[in-house]
């Protein structure tokens, strides 16, 4: 018995397991503290710039109708015969202001009409030889010096557009230009257009606010005469200077 007691073997097991559990209870006496971090959240990254004031334009695009800004059916204030149609009175021709288009036969003498304005002829109900009776439709005729195109815009967009230019004989009054583009033409065509007022009522379906813009000279009429006669001014003044260069 005392033998086991002084036995190097019987104590070394002894010595081992008492010697891991003092290093244990040290490392758990000594073990560091964790300290706790604030709950953050990560924001999103971004770029921060200085706002500067701007006047930017806005460009509102929309669909619309072209119409003429004159239309005038010609009728007759007397009955008569068809005695003389002009070479103008005929579907899709134009005419300039005071041209003649046609003569009505009163007994021994003649009535004729001519054109209230620059125009076309939409429609001619007459032809010659034809009795016709005071107050009939003759003709149709339409306006070529300027076109109005009626825009269709809903009512959000009515603030869009620049207070600046609104005119101070109505509310809806307006003065601010506008770019027509035709659709479905063979060559693009392309109208610069005032618009100045719009109605004062709405569509039937989609309840839009209708504006009216105007286009001037919308045939290039004007333009194609001050082509032409600038081309003739360019042959004379060709023609004179060879005149001149062989006379010397």
């Amino acid at each position: 018995m005392w033998k086991k007691l002084f036995n190097l073997k019987f104590w070394l097991p002894v010595l081992v397991l008492g010697l891991g559990a003092g290093v244990t209870v040290a490392l758990l006496k000594n073990k560091p503290k964790a300290n706790k971090k604030p709950n953050f959240q990560r924001g999103t990254l971004v770029e921060v710039m200085e706002a500067t004031l701007s006047n930017p334009q806005i460009e509102v695009r929309t669909h619309g109708r072209v119409r003429a800004a004159k239309k005038v059916i010609l009728s007759a204030r007397i009955g008569g015969e068809v005695i003389w149609i002009g070479p103008k009175m005929n579907e899709g021709s134009f005419f300039k202001k005071g041209d003649p288009l046609l003569s009505i036969g009163i007994r021994q003498s003649q009535s004729r009409l001519k054109a209230p304005f620059n125009g076309v002829v939409q429609s001619k109900n007459v032809d010659l030889g034809q009795y016709v009776n005071p107050g009939m439709q003759l003709a149709v005729l339409l306006g070529s010096d300027q076109a109005e195109v009626v825009i269709d815009l809903p009512m959000g967009r009515m603030d869009w557009l620049p207070q600046s230019f609104t005119s101070l004989d109505g509310e809806n009054q307006f003065q601010f230009p506008a770019t027509v583009s035709l659709a479905g033409m063979i060559s693009a065509s392309v109208w610069n257009a005032t618009v100045k007022r719009h109605l004062l009522e709405l569509t039937p379906r989609g309840m839009m606010v209708q504006l009216i813009a105007e286009a001037e000279d919308p045939f290039r009429l004007k333009r194609k005469s001050q082509v032409k006669s600038k081309n003739k001014r360019t042959s004379e003044n060709t023609l004179i200077n060879t005149v001149g260069t062989a006379n010397s």
